[in-house]
């Protein structure tokens, strides 16, 4: 029993490891502001390279968007798997995503990002 659980310990390592620019984990510290007001029920995840994936709403209409460092453009992305509110996976290491309409680049730092979006002033707020 000790042996396979060693095993799979491992294999979670590795899959880790080889995946760090698909996973997604949830920021429970980080904070959305939309025209300086505070957003309730927006939960923040990050990823290995500080990418940002935002969801707001309840279960029945959910929104996301996502910027990455390597873009800067917001977006909303197309294929997205997530666990309950902990963990998101994506397909590649950029996602692929469909631009926001309206939207400006996005200006980031390790600390925070800010764009507009359809002329919202959008600031997300890390760790």
């Amino acid at each position: 029993m000790k042996k396979l659980l060693l095993l799979l310990t491992l294999i979670l390592v590795v899959f880790i490891a080889l995946n760090r620019q698909r996973i997604y984990l949830r920021d429970p510290l980080a904070t959305v502001y939309r025209n300086d007001v505070k957003q309730e029920g927006a939960w923040v995840f990050i990823n290995y390279s500080n990418d940002v994936l935002v969801q707001s709403g309840d279960i029945t209409a959910v929104k996301q968007y996502l910027v990455q460092g390597w873009n800067s453009t917001p977006g909303t992305p197309t294929e997205l798997k997530c666990l309950l509110a902990v963990a998101c996976l994506a397909q590649e290491d950029h996602a692929p995503m469909i631009s926001l309409s309206g939207a400006t680049k996005a200006v980031m730092t390790n600390r925070q990002v800010s764009f507009t979006d359809a002329g919202t002033a959008v600031r997300i707020t890390l760790r």
